[in-house]
């Protein structure tokens, strides 16, 4: 079903940033990549329905990447917590779960999340890729994906989106004030970055 926007602006914006695919798209995957972030317990439901919809394979490789950003600078890592939801609210098998406690920024989720992987025998041991992370922050991780070599074409992308907090959906992002500034600030942010070379626009 085509989605129809209220203005071709926030569709264009939308279509830009928002490039999660849904879960009827998704392909198995057998190795996982989660950006760290503040909305835990409801990325860890996520990541639990996604592992048994089979979207998450089995015997899959979860990589938990993140320590504390921002947002909670001197609190618990972003990873343990991450793990200990999973795990303890949802009843996931431990034996899935890598955490990477280094990473302060989505950029440096993929750099040392490359680092684990190449540990466990690279990208060429695994046919799909699925990265998740908030829904608005996916077009920016997909750019520092590419500048890193990861490959594109095993490369998935899933959304989560905390709809009891600044609700940053593709089909809400402008209905509030506070979802409209983070979204523009994301679009700024990837100028920035791009114009210093730390994303890949290719």
């Amino acid at each position: 079903m085509t989605i129809v926007y209220p203005s071709k602006t926030i569709q264009a914006i939308t279509e830009f940033l928002f490039i999660e695919q849904s879960v009827e798209e998704l392909k198995p995957s057998d190795l996982v990549l989660v950006l760290g972030n503040d909305f835990i317990d409801g990325t860890a439901k996520e990541i639990c329905g996604l592992h048994q919809a089979g979207i998450i394979a089995p015997h899959a490789k979860i990589i938990l990447s993140g320590a504390t950003g921002t947002l909670n600078a001197g609190q618990r890592s972003e990873c343990d917590s991450l793990y200990d939801s999973a795990t303890g609210n949802f009843h996931m098998p431990p034996e899935l779960f890598i955490k990477e406690r280094q990473a302060t920024n989505a950029y440096q989720n993929f750099l040392y999340s490359k680092q684990i992987i190449q540990e466990l025998g690279g990208f060429g041991r695994f046919t799909k890729i699925l990265c998740i992370g908030k829904a608005f922050l996916l077009r920016r991780a997909s750019m520092y994906a590419t500048k890193l070599e990861y490959p594109s074409a095993k490369m998935q992308y899933f959304g989560t989106v905390d709809s009891v907090g600044r609700n940053i959906g593709k089909n809400t992002w402008w209905k509030s004030d506070a979802a409209i500034e983070r979204v523009l600030a994301e679009i700024k942010r990837i100028g920035e970055y791009g114009l210093q070379g730390d994303l890949s626009i290719f």
